[in-house]
């Protein structure tokens, strides 16, 4: 027997929608990209990077390298302007024990403009930092983000600045990678 109609009801008719994760570009490939080293134990240090964007997008996240003798729980990030106006920070506790990439994630991403250049610093309270020279003899381009070159960085890649606090880093590390990165997604 073949019966026809319905049999029972759904209710009105439903849309699902799906809302794709963005992934975040970033300056370093994390896959690939290792530091070796641990640098001043002991020293509370403020670390950062000069970088800049090819379109306009906003910054989530702030990445830095944890060394195997960096023994922090917790650290502070923040995205600065070139000249050293605070746009966001972030903080973390409960970190993982390195060595390897991390990210803390601000607490308001910040808007970049296309080819102004900001500084994204990272606090190591504990200091045993990584340090390499002369990784921005040229900027380093990975999608829109950009580690910008020592000469296009001001004659000032590899931010520094000793404190227990964080603070805009204005030593100039010659060009030196401190392992610090961003978490940058183009709009």
């Amino acid at each position: 027997m073949v019966m026809a109609g319905r049999i029972g009801s759904f209710g009105a008719a439903r849309t699902a929608s799906v809302v794709p994760v963005v992934a975040e570009q970033t300056i370093f490939d994390h896959g690939t990209v290792t530091f070796v080293g641990s640098n001043e134990p002991g020293t509370a240090v403020t670390l950062g990077i000069v970088f800049t964007a090819s379109a306009a997008g906003e910054v989530r996240s702030v990445g830095f390298w944890k060394t195997t003798d960096d023994t922090a729980n917790a650290r502070s990030v923040a995205v600065y302007s070139a000249a050293g106006a605070l746009l966001a920070s972030g903080a973390s506790t409960g970190e993982s024990a390195g060595p390897g990439w991390q990210s803390i994630d601000l607490g308001s991403p910040v808007s970049i403009t296309p080819l102004t250049l900001y500084v994204a610093a990272a606090h190591f309270p504990l200091g045993a930092y990584p340090a390499q020279a002369g990784v921005f003899g040229a900027p380093i381009v990975r999608g829109d983000v950009i580690g910008e070159s020592e000469v296009g960085a001001g004659g000032a890649q590899g931010r520094w600045k000793y404190g227990a606090l964080i603070a805009y880093p204005d030593g100039d590390g010659g060009g030196a990678s401190y392992g610090i990165d961003v978490g940058f997604v183009a709009n």
